[in-house]
């Protein structure tokens, strides 16, 4: 944390930003330490600071709102957001809307990339509808993945899952190309050196060092190329279920939309297909010592979320022209429902 508020410093040398909001999550209460290192950091290198830890998993309207109230009534000048995407997320809605003179990310989850890219996840409170909006790019992203290795183990998972599939629907997305394909085939094979043993252990650095850079050049190559219909349908199934997990319903969503895939980038899925499989193998594997369970969702939501599946952003880049049948088919043999 010292070196980092260093960085900070340096990066300030020419802004007048003295006072800042530390953007959080609740959930990050069993790593308190984080935030308190950071703010006496923060002291020593001339900085006040104030917590705005009220952002829930799934980051609402609401939650902005709460944030940007803060940021103007303690005055504040820039943002630092400290945690993992839903925080980050939130920070960059936040310091748009108050036009910030400051916005740094540190992650300390290995999942979204969100710390590099303009685009934020956000829940409307009055619809729970999860809206993809283009916001504010950061200014400086800091990456240590000392900061990862107190992830549990099931939050290492799901948010491994996520960076692998950002990857894996990048890759295969319509608007792929070489550039962003690099990203995405570098982030695959570090995830899957490296996943299952970050899972495990979660203090072996060299596999959080892995995860937290795959997870970056899969955010990177998303930000370009865009992704598909795991996304869609996960996104949209998030907002009717505020409590799920992005990583859960991912895991439920992945392999069933590259098998629909498969035949409109051929040549990209033999390539890719045996690692996806080796992959999601690891992941039910890891599934059952958790003692996780598939998500079971109401009928009575169906032709609302296959209704907004198709209108989400993400399905626009799935590399296969899809029908309401179609969509309908995958969420039956995705999830069950009651």
């Amino acid at each position: 944390m010292d070196t980092m508020a260093k960085r900070i410093t340096t990066l300030t040398a020419d802004r007048s930003v003295k006072r800042l909001l530390i953007v959080t999550s609740e959930v990050m209460e069993w790593n308190r330490s984080m935030i308190s290192d950071l703010k006496e950091n923060l002291i020593e290198e001339g900085f006040d600071s104030v917590v705005f830890d009220g952002v829930e998993p799934n980051p609402t309207t609401d939650n902005i709102e709460q944030g940007k109230t803060l940021y103007k009534a303690e005055w504040c000048d820039g943002i630092i957001a400290l945690g993992g995407g839903s925080p980050i997320d939130a920070s960059k809605v936040i310091a748009d809307e108050t036009n910030a003179s400051l916005l740094i990310t540190i992650p300390t989850t290995s999942g979204t990339g969100s710390e590099i890219s303009p685009w934020s996840v956000i829940t409307a409170t009055d619809s729970n509808t999860k809206m993809s909006m283009c916001t504010r790019i950061p200014d400086l992203a800091l990456l240590d993945p000392q900061l990862t290795i107190t992830m549990p183990p099931a939050l290492t998972l799901f948010t491994g899952i996520d960076a692998f599939s950002h990857a894996v629907e990048a890759y295969a997305s319509t608007r792929s190309n070489g550039f962003t394909d690099g990203l995405s085939l570098e982030s695959i094979q570090l995830i899957l050196k490296s996943f299952s043993i970050a899972v495990k252990d979660g203090g072996d650095i060299n596999a959080r060092t892995d995860m937290l850079e795959a997870s970056l050049l899969a955010g990177a190559a998303m930000m370009h190329a865009g992704l598909g219909l795991a996304h869609a349908m996960a996104n949209t199934i998030g907002g009717f279920y505020h409590g799920s997990v992005h990583g859960w319903l991912i895991a439920q969503t992945l392999e069933a939309v590259c098998d629909f895939n498969r035949n409109a980038f051929p040549d990209k899925y033999r390539r890719i297909e045996p690692i996806v499989k080796d992959v999601m193998n690891q992941v039910g594997q890891m599934f059952e010592i958790l003692g996780l369970t598939r998500d079971v969702l109401e009928k009575a939501h169906f032709n609302s979320i296959v209704e907004m599946s198709m209108a989400n952003i993400n399905s626009a880049t799935n590399p296969r022209a899809f029908t309401r049948e179609d969509l309908e088919k995958l969420l039956n043999s995705c999830f069950e429902w009651k």
